[in-house]
């Protein structure tokens, strides 16, 4: 069975949702692997809702499971880099597989329910969004939700997100 510190587990895939799993982590990899190396202020910016105390404790716990690398530049103030390690870069593909199962889920499942249960529903499109200048935004609206998908403007990144009304 396989170790990590002082816990014991039943298999590689409790070993691995326990290193990558949770609320930001995913997006807080997502952002390093599509987009590069990142100061601490540019990931709490680009990942909404997320507390500066989540932030840094999700960080260090990549960083002790070394899957980011966290450099550290001897200036006033202090700059801080976080970045992929070679583990971590070996994600990437599996980010990949993810997000492209979340966008069929969206359009094969979340559409088709939308569609079945509730005629009202519709989709439209947003030419912005202010808080994170993305643009190119499909929303679609079911039962009180909303759901995002947009491409990141500046990278080119797809992106879901989403929202209760």
């Amino acid at each position: 069975m396989p170790n990590l510190g002082n816990k014991t587990f039943n298999c590689e895939k409790e070993l691995t949702l326990s290193i990558i799993g949770g609320k930001w982590k995913m997006l807080i990899l997502w952002h390093l692997g599509k987009e590069g190396t990142k100061r601490f202020g540019e990931l709490k910016s680009l990942i909404p809702g997320i507390t500066q105390r989540m932030l840094v404790n999700q960080l260090r716990e990549l960083e002790d499971h070394l899957i980011i690398h966290r450099e550290v530049y001897p200036v006033v103030p202090p700059k801080v880099e976080y970045s992929l390690t070679e583990h971590g870069k070996s994600l990437i593909p599996i980010l990949d597989v993810m997000y492209e199962w979340g966008k069929d889920y969206i359009e094969n499942v979340l559409d088709k329910e939308t569609e079945a249960e509730d005629p009202s529903a519709f989709l439209f499109q947003i030419t912005t969004c202010s808080y994170s200048g993305r643009n190119n935004q499909d929303a679609h609206i079911k039962g009180g939700m909303i759901v995002l998908a947009f491409n990141d403007r500046l990278a080119g990144i797809p992106f879901f997100s989403v929202h209760t009304l």
